[in-house]
């Protein structure tokens, strides 16, 4: 009996590690087949391309992942990024200032979270319905502002910098996008905000009942995520050096399957920043260890498909 005993302890504690950590693992053992089918993949100087590759993907990420702790979605994000680029490329095109340019920018990806923060939060609009409409809007404004045109002339080098700069030997990208990581972290794991934020997520009507504003905080939550595609969007024009129509939406589906692939990571199965920027990390990765092994971008989406499926499966079996 007690060998029996102890053999179904076993199992149960090896059940328990693969659902916690069996999604991580999985990354593990790709990529070092991955290592061991392009010897380049596994090098520092290809780790550090990595986090370029992973800083615009992983701002958008943070986007969803602010809405998605609300306990809703934005499927809006995408085409603020690629306004945010169409207008600080276009801006600067026209005769105005870096400064002016992403001040624009930033400003208009704010008002834009706002809209859909009063559309869900005030009119009770579903997000689903308030985010895409926003989403058509925006994309139709786009065309009209840059004429169906990809923008490059009159780009500022100083602008350009921002993107394709290096600080020593790292990316100034990237360490833009963790400096946006450690401050969102900061804010929702050791403030008052970030607690309200998470309870809100998992109990909205016991946190009304304890006298806190959650209009207000779910308001922030939204805002904060037409921050965060705005920044991405400003970030993405400077890698590009230009502003092509609709850049954004192209990264749309892999920044929330990088939102709910960190969710997948640990015990708890919830949302968080630093989660996101590895799932954001882990899913550039794998994008480029299948480009270094001569697999197309179609096969890339086949894998982005199936991990998107297994994260949700690991947090969805947390749940039962």
């Amino acid at each position: 009996m007690k060998t029996i005993h102890k053999q179904n302890f076993t199992y149960r504690a090896l059940g328990s590690f693969l659902l916690n950590y069996g999604t991580l693992l999985g990354f593990v053992v790709v990529f070092a087949v991955f290592g061991i089918m392009s010897p380049r993949f596994a090098t520092l100087s290809n780790f550090i391309m990595g986090t370029r590759q992973m800083a615009i993907l992983f701002l958008m990420a943070l986007g969803a992942t602010f809405a998605l702790v609300e306990g809703g979605f934005d499927l809006s994000i995408g085409s603020v990024v690629g306004i945010a680029a169409v207008l600080a490329c276009g801006l600067q095109s026209s005769g105005f200032g870096v400064a002016t340019a992403i001040s624009a920018a930033l400003g208009i990806a704010v008002l834009i979270g706002l809209v859909n923060a009063v559309n869900i939060v005030l009119l009770g609009i579903t997000p689903f319905i308030a985010t895409i409409s926003m989403m058509f809007i925006i994309q139709g404004l786009e065309l009209v502002y840059s004429g169906g045109r990809v923008i490059t002339r009159g780009i500022s080098d100083s602008y350009r910098f921002l993107g394709q700069g290096w600080i020593g030997p790292l990316p100034l990208l990237a360490i833009i996008a963790i400096s946006v990581a450690v401050i969102a972290y900061i804010l929702m794991s050791r403030t008052k905000f970030g607690r309200y934020a998470y309870a809100i997520g998992q109990n909205r009507r016991a946190v009304f009942l304890s006298g806190v504003s959650v209009n207000t905080y779910r308001m922030l939550l939204y805002v904060l995520a037409g921050l965060m595609g705005g920044i991405a969007g400003v970030l993405l024009g400077a890698r590009l050096g230009s502003a092509p129509v609709w850049a954004g939406q192209k990264l749309l589906l892999q920044a929330y399957a990088a939102a709910f692939l960190g969710s997948s990571f640990g015990s708890e199965g919830e949302f968080g920043v630093m989660r996101t920027l590895l799932g954001a990390f882990l899913i550039a990765g794998l994008d480029n260890g299948l480009s270094m092994i001569g697999y197309g971008w179609y096969l890339q989406q086949i894998f982005l498909g199936l991990v998107l499926i297994m994260a949700i499966s690991v947090t969805s079996l947390r749940k039962t």
